[in-house]
């Protein structure tokens, strides 16, 4: 008989992160995982530490505290809370340009980069965050470039830019010329993975921007107060349903005319309050 595959609970984290682990001269005794945690091979003070050690399909568990660090994830892991809903934030303030925060948690951003200035910027693969709290004071919240990630549960707020904008593949040069006459979906790959919901509210431009190909699945999402279009479509396709768009003070839905669906679409499967605008 085969056996059953081990519980969340009954896994092996590969390292255990807390603060004081990293601060020799704290007075305050290291946290302990506590109980119902998976045991943990080694210890950090460091997220990022942590990350670089860890193997691939490797799990963290992260004690609740402020880590000013930057983070990026290059392989797939797990990043835990531990205990379950323990406060974690990751906080990435710079000078210097092109800097940006990749993270699963509670992400705040400041960086003067002049592009790709995002709190979470996603270029490849499809990973998966869940429950991330986002902000940044310089730029977007999230930034998907030819990537399928899954957005669950996140909020995403009070940002410089947009809440979230998300672009296909950039197209090779040489490949067709993206005229009106060429559907984008072919010349830059369909991209844009999952925003599922999510609460994207209070950014100074569009609540979500869509372009250059992508083709995201939104669904069940708030998005609200935004100081551009709760939502603009660009060239893009996509699935958009079940989203409640609403006080955004430029309108609910911008539709260029490249966008795959029909506006009407839009307003039937959507709950939208404000204008939808086709340029």
């Amino acid at each position: 008989m085969r056996q059953a595959d081990p519980s969340p609970d009954e896994e092996e984290a590969f390292a255990w992160v807390s603060p004081q682990d990293g601060n020799p001269s704290s007075s305050s005794s290291s946290p302990e995982p506590g109980p119902g945690a998976p045991p943990a091979r080694r210890r950090f003070g460091s997220l990022g530490e942590a990350v670089a050690a860890c193997p691939p399909g490797g799990v963290v568990l992260v004690a609740a505290g402020r880590y000013r660090e930057r983070l990026v994830l290059t392989r797939p892991l797990t990043i835990r809370a531990w205990p379950p809903g323990a406060p974690v934030e990751v906080v990435w303030e710079t000078k210097e340009p092109y800097q940006s925060t990749v993270e699963g948690l509670t992400i705040r951003h400041a960086s003067k980069s002049v592009a790709n200035n995002y709190g979470v910027f996603i270029k490849s693969g499809s990973p998966l965050l869940e429950g991330c709290d986002v902000s940044s004071t310089t730029g977007a919240g999230v930034g998907v470039e030819g990537a399928s990630p899954r957005l669950l549960r996140c909020v995403v707020h009070d940002c410089a830019r947009q809440g979230i904008a998300i672009f296909g593949a950039v197209p090779d040069p040489y490949a067709l010329d993206p005229d009106l006459s060429v559907d984008p979906g072919l010349v830059y790959g369909m991209t844009g993975g999952v925003v599922r919901d999510c609460e994207v509210k209070g950014n100074a431009l569009d609540g979500v921007l869509v372009r250059g190909g992508a083709s995201p699945d939104l669904m069940g999402n708030r998005i609200h107060h935004n100081a551009g279009f709760g939502v603009n479509l660009q060239d893009c396709a996509g699935r958009y349903e079940r989203n409640a768009v609403y006080d955004n003070a430029r309108g609910a839905v911008l539709v260029s005319p490249l966008f795959e669906l029909e506006p009407g679409d839009l307003a039937g499967s959507n709950s939208l309050r404000g204008l939808l605008r086709r340029l």
